[in-house]
């Protein structure tokens, strides 16, 4: 994320977004709540215990400018 914090803590199962085809979530410019609340509720294994993750530090800064290549500028 913007602010150098390792994020990835958890993760689900892959899943096929083609469920939401019918409300055309690749172009809608609606909120997409129904794809959010599908992802919240797939189970999820944990990466990093709680106590080890609040010890993580902080990206270093050639990694952190790696992961923002090509993404828009941050507000």
């Amino acid at each position: 994320n913007y602010a150098g914090e390792r994020t990835l803590r958890r993760y689900s199962r892959a899943t096929s977004l083609a469920r939401f085809d019918r409300i055309g979530w690749m172009t809608s410019e609606a909120d997409l709540w129904p794809v959010i609340d599908h992802f919240v509720g797939l189970p999820h294994v944990r990466l990093v215990p709680p106590g080890i993750a609040r010890r993580l530090p902080r990206k270093d800064a050639r990694s952190f400018r790696a992961g923002l290549h090509g993404a828009p500028p941050h507000c």
